[in-house]
């Protein structure tokens, strides 16, 4: 028994020295490559996706954009069936006008 404790532990180290080995011949691109700026620049890019949507409770520029939409919308509406909205009166035309840059906005 004590035998074959011996010889898996031989083996097990010269499994070991050969990974350390291949390792060590491929430090040169391990050196070369910066990883702490590679995960700064993707957490980076993470904080800057989230930032369009509801993050922490607030509302991001998309969520805030849609709700404008269909609020512009509701008034448009609202103007079609009673000829007036709360907020654009009669000026359709200006509604019109807000709802497309809002999505010109939006789509960009």
């Amino acid at each position: 028994m004590e035998v074959e404790i011996r010889l898996d532990m031989g083996e097990a180290e010269r499994d070991w020295n050969k990974f350390r080995r291949e390792v060590l011949e491929h430090t040169d691109i391990i050196k070369d490559t910066n990883f702490q700026e590679i995960f700064s620049d993707a957490a980076q890019g993470a904080r800057d996706i989230t930032s369009y949507f509801n993050v922490r409770g607030s509302k991001g520029s998309l969520q805030t954009l849609t709700e404008q939409l269909m609020d512009t919308r509701e008034e448009i509406e609202a103007i079609d069936k009673t000829g007036s909205s709360a907020i654009y009166g009669d000026n359709k035309a200006q509604a019109m006008e807000d709802l497309q840059n809002d999505l010109k906005e939006l789509m960009e």
